[in-house]
């Protein structure tokens, strides 16, 4: 009766077990002609295409493209606004041309922007997340003009030297973050947000903010470096450079 009773119940289990384990999976992404490892910079009211080949192996069910700011901090009312948008469609077929168009609207505060593509086939299987990047460029976001070294000694230290600055009346900075890493160890350096009272239209992380870091002395790399600057309209400037060890 015991053997009777598990050879019913190992049927169940297999009858129930999902014919399909294999994710489908999204190549070939671009944005306007750009593959996914390109940041396309774009104006607000620009049109965005949006291509990606979906394969599966039985049954595909549905893809999700889902956009949203790359930023850290700072969600304050302004005359800007991140712009944020979530397409899902149902699709079949075990090979999928995807092609939408996107329009960035015209109060889209500038930054960097990332969308991200995912699919779902028709067991319910979810692909890896492939993603992809835009900058929005604003006549007037923030400036960042960075007086730093390409070089610099291990056990030494680095001031943070740089004019940052708003443009246009009545605008300030309102925000700034700053990012050291080391490519030696992946490790942050200084990971900071830096809130900027006193409504500065400019504002130099060094001479203002008495902001340094000192290099380990095991450094023998180099150093990537990452400044990001808001104003008070909600627009975003980011500036990346990466600092060789000697």
């Amino acid at each position: 009766m015991n053997r009777i009773l598990t050879a019913l119940l190992m049927l169940t289990l297999v009858a129930c077990r999902k014919s399909d384990i294999l994710p489908p999976t999204v190549t070939g992404v671009s944005v306007n002609g750009e593959n996914q490892e390109q940041i396309l910079d774009v104006n607000p009211g620009d049109t965005l295409i949006i291509r990606a080949i979906i394969d599966d192996n039985t049954e595909l069910g549905q893809f999700k493209i889902d956009i949203h700011h790359d930023f850290n901090g700072h969600s304050h009312k302004s005359t800007m606004t991140r712009y944020a948008e979530i397409r899902i469609k149902n699709i079949s077929g075990l090979s999928y041309n995807l092609e939408e168009m996107f329009i960035v609207p015209d109060t889209t505060a500038s930054g960097i922007y990332h969308g991200i593509i995912q699919s779902l086939d028709a067991e319910g299987n979810v692909s890896l997340p492939e993603v992809f990047y835009f900058n929005v460029v604003r006549p007037e976001q923030p400036t960042i003009a960075m007086n730093l070294p390409a070089t610099i000694s291990a056990g030494s230290v680095l001031n943070i030297d740089g004019l940052l600055s708003a443009v246009g009346a009545d605008v300030h900075l309102s925000l700034v973050q700053i990012r050291i890493r080391s490519s030696k160890t992946g490790d942050n350096l200084l990971n900071q947000n830096y809130d900027l009272s006193g409504a500065p239209t400019t504002w130099n992380p060094f001479a203002n903010g008495n902001i340094s870091v000192t290099i380990p002395a095991d450094e023998n790399e180099k150093i990537f470096f990452r400044i990001r600057v808001e104003d008070s309209n909600g627009n975003n400037t980011i500036f990346e450079s990466e600092i060789i060890i000697v």
